[in-house]
Order: structure tokens, then sequence, then C-alpha cells
């Protein structure tokens, strides 16, 4: 059995990932350290859209604060957007509502 190396899983991330979505974000350390991952190793990135509840979108000093611990000044994509969405289906019963 042959183990892959973990450098090649990077750079596939590197070079290929475009869009990402990450659903149920509610900005713990994990969730943070989650999402620092792929911004700074994701090189052609070109969105990510962090999911929240409907109650955080609108906090500015939230939003400021998460945008802060991402620390998107030093992202592999220069070009990436960061955007907080709310879905008002977020009931954790895997639901979809697209806005």
């Amino acid at each position: 059995m042959r183990l892959h190396n973990s450098k090649d899983h990077v750079e596939c991330l590197d070079l290929h990932l475009k869009k990402l979505r990450i659903s149920y974000y509610h900005g713990t350390w994990a969730h943070v350290e989650f999402s620092k991952f792929f911004l700074s190793n994701a090189r052609v990135l070109e969105s990510m859209v962090l999911d929240v509840q409907h109650d955080k979108v609108g906090y500015d000093w939230w939003t400021e604060n998460q945008q802060r611990q991402l620390q998107l000044e030093r992202r592999a994509s220069i070009c990436a957007q960061v955007d907080f969405t709310s879905d008002d289906c977020f009931d954790y019963l895997n639901e979809t509502c697209k806005i």
C-alpha cells in the first residue's frame, strides 16, 4: 500500500481550489484556523464564502474581528474574496436555501 505524500495534497489544493463555501461557520478558534489553512495555501482561490448565523451578519464588530483573525492580508491569493453570508435555513438540518 502506497501512502500519499502530504505535500502532494497541499500542491493539489494550491493549484486547483478556486471556490470554497464553508457552512455553519461560527468564528470559533477551530473554524478560524480551518479557514486560514485554505486562505494560506490556495494560490488560485477566487472566492471563499463563510455561511454564518443570521444574527452575526450585520454586526460590523464581529465581521471586523473575524477578518482580523483570518489574517486576510496573508492570503496566498491576493485576488481571493472572502464573504460572510447568512442563510435563513441555518437550522442544522442540512436543508439548502440559496441566497
